[in-house]
């Protein structure tokens, strides 16, 4: 019983913390959330959100490679979500890994066959290896 009310804690007490993190992102002050983000994460490794979110914070601070390790950690823990696949090719297309974003980007049209924000990632990435043809 003991074991059970502390996980409870510790799961609402890491919930406070993605949720300040929350806050913190929509203020644009990424450093802060990823703050946030972490504190919930050592009480709750298992909390696929808050990879995502502080994968998606260090996209937004320009930080792809550190994003990347954080959506796969997300990928890992909750295998059907599109949006961290989607993500991770946004990030590997920012790095110029055009065939690995299109990976990704394959990957999230395949657990979300209408998200259009992937089929459109998608097809940029191509269009870009098109034109990258183009110029040899």
């Amino acid at each position: 019983m003991f074991k059970q009310s502390t996980k409870l804690a510790k799961s609402k007490e890491a919930a406070k913390y993605y949720k300040k993190g929350n806050s913190f992102f929509d203020l644009g002050r990424y450093e802060e959330a990823l703050v946030e983000y972490e504190k919930a994460i050592e009480l709750k490794p298992d909390y696929a959100e808050s990879y995502y979110n502080k994968g998606s914070s260090f996209y937004n601070l320009g930080r792809y490679e550190e994003a990347i390790k954080e959506y796969e950690k997300a990928i890992e823990l909750k295998p059907d979500a599109a949006d961290s696949y989607n993500n991770k090719g946004t990030s590997l297309f920012n790095l110029g890994e055009y065939e690995e974003a299109i990976v990704a980007y394959d990957k999230a049209i395949e657990l979300k066959p209408n998200d259009a924000i992937a089929i459109n990632n998608r097809t940029i990435v191509i269009e870009k290896l098109g034109s990258a043809g183009d110029a040899t």
